[in-house]
């Protein structure tokens, strides 16, 4: 369960984002001068004079996701939206969810709290004046805080996907640029694979959805790694998130698609061919699901004879099983309804004491959740020194215990693990990638809409 540290806007953040040199002063200093370099030599090969090469490689994606069964989530900035909306709306007619990537592309963390509402709220308006009704928020680098939240809640999204969790990346260490890695890591604030769940988590009413890096402008702007290495790792990745069955939140610019066209293929084809079966769902599909989850809560009636039923209230999509214990002796899973013994109780006995984000982290995986200690009935314990920040670890306890838990299903139809695939939309022509810099050189206007550009 990953969520926001506000750490407000700290100097240099102020200064390199909000300058008129703004994004050139940020690509300096997370990528280096030779990344800076770089950066401005692909800009002319990856966009055109006009949006038709960037709407074939975003059909690309399209197809891709659309050849396995669903379909792709690209946040785009809203005045990019904005400038191009005919070109926009047609891969929208196609399916793919367009998410807010703010009104501007710009750093949040160097923005004041009021701006940050001035700015989420007009993104949201633009998009309902191209005729769209966005649900959900993704910033600009993956820099968001505590206010950021707040904007998009102010908002009326349902969902945000900024907080980045990262993964080990095979044969790092053998490459020339780990530092230019560990920059990325620092610009993203990116949290550890290796100790947190990557599902998603309710905060505040508003669905928080991590996205799982290295992304594609990682492996191959940074680390300039080949497309079979980009498969590689993004397979080791999904790996990882499919045993624990959690999300794996892909993020590939679409206009490096020919350069991970391949790797992402592969990484789709083995989620379709998975045990257990995977989620292919857009965000919006998987906020929505989470919220219907959420809602739902586990009924018991004793029966008088050590056993009690329990049952299931809410979305009839969601369904319980139990999780941990011998698999033999479990009766049918993916059920709204389960007759089980009470001794012991198949729920989670939690200490008095015991930390409020133990609790929120049992309650978003699903487990069955019994107040009051000693409870020696229960299937598993939870005392209050457990470090709420151990999210796997505490999974492990459950999971791996010799008494079975119930819980609510992580993902709907019995799915093990779910998988999104989004594509960041920062331009769809040489001129917008050019014009960020204009954008982002003036302070935000107090109401009217952003200059069309």
């Amino acid at each position: 369960m990953v969520t926001y540290t506000d750490t407000g806007a700290d100097s240099v953040d102020a200064r390199t984002s909000s300058g008129v040199l703004g994004p050139m002063g940020f690509t300096l200093r997370t990528k280096g001068a030779v990344g800076l370099a770089e950066r401005v030599a692909t800009v002319s090969t990856r966009f055109g004079p006009t949006p038709r090469l960037m709407v074939r490689r975003l059909e690309q994606l399209l197809e891709i996701t659309a050849a396995a069964g669903f379909r792709p989530t690209c946040p785009i900035t809203a005045t990019v939206l904005f400038r191009h909306p005919r070109s926009v709306l047609a891969l929208a007619d196609g399916g793919m969810e367009l998410a807010v990537h703010g009104l501007r592309h710009n750093d949040h963390l160097a923005e004041s709290a009021a701006t940050q509402s001035h700015e989420v709220a007009e993104a949201a308006r633009l998009f309902e004046r191209c005729g769209l009704q966005p649900k959900g928020f993704r910033a600009p680098y993956l820099r968001a805080n505590a206010a950021t939240a707040a904007a998009v809640r102010a908002a009326g999204l349902i969902y945000q996907s900024d907080a980045a969790v990262a993964f080990p990346v095979p044969g790092l260490a053998a490459t020339l640029a780990p530092t230019v890695y560990e920059r990325a890591l620092a610009m993203y604030r990116a949290v550890d694979g290796r100790t947190v769940t990557t599902r998603p988590s309710l905060v505040d009413g508003t669905v928080r959805i991590p996205v799982a890096i290295p992304d594609d402008e990682m492996l191959v702007d940074r680390l300039h790694f080949s497309e079979a290495a980009c498969a590689r790792t993004w397979r080791a990745i999904f790996d990882i998130t499919h045993a624990r069955g959690d999300l794996f939140t892909m993020q590939i610019h679409p206009e490096r698609i020919a350069r991970s066209a391949s790797a992402l293929a592969s990484v789709i084809a083995l989620a379709s061919a998975s045990d257990g079966g995977v989620w292919l769902a857009r965000l919006d599909e998987i906020a929505d699901w989470w919220l219907a989850r959420h809602a739902c809560r586990i009924e018991m009636r004793p029966l008088g004879d050590d056993r009690a039923e329990f049952i299931l209230h809410g979305d009839p999509r969601v369904r319980m099983s139990l999780v941990g214990g011998a698999q033999a002796a479990q009766p049918a899973l993916h059920a709204r309804r389960m007759i089980l013994p009470v001794d012991p109780m198949p729920a989670v006995a939690v200490e008095p004491g015991t930390p409020d984000g133990v609790l929120r982290f049992l309650r978003e995986d699903g487990y069955l959740v019994e107040r009051g200690w000693p409870s020696p009935r229960s299937a598993v314990h939870v005392d209050r020194t457990i470090d709420a920040s151990a999210e796997l670890a505490i999974r492990d306890r459950i999971t791996t215990g010799p008494t079975a838990v119930l819980a609510v299903d992580r993902w709907p139809a019995g799915f093990r693990s779910a998988l999104a695939v989004t594509g960041d939309i920062d331009a769809m022509t040489v001129q917008d990638f050019w014009h960020r810099m204009r954008e982002n050189g003036r302070p935000a206007a107090a109401d009217g809409d952003p200059t069309p550009l």
